[in-house]
Parts: C-alpha cells; structure tokens; sequence
C-alpha cells in the first residue's frame, strides 16, 4: 500500500470512499464485520 506521505498519496486519497486513508481502528471495525458476515453464511 503506498504510504501516507507517498509520491501517489493524494490521488489515492482522491479514489478513496471517504477522501483520506482509514484509521486503524477503521480499519479493525471493517475486518470485525466481515468476519461476523462471514460466519453467519458459513
């Protein structure tokens, strides 16, 4: 992933849903619900 401070960072930024890079604990709320979603089709 290129980093924040990256050559790309800002065009990235620019594709990204919400305009910036996700936080971590963005990042582990998103993994918690695809997890979730994933046991309950099992």
């Amino acid at each position: 992933m290129n980093p924040e401070p990256g050559p790309f960072a800002e065009t990235l930024k620019g594709l990204a849903a919400l305009g910036r890079y996700g936080t971590p604990e963005e990042v582990a709320a998103t993994v918690a619900l695809l997890v979730e979603c994933r046991r309950e089709l099992a």
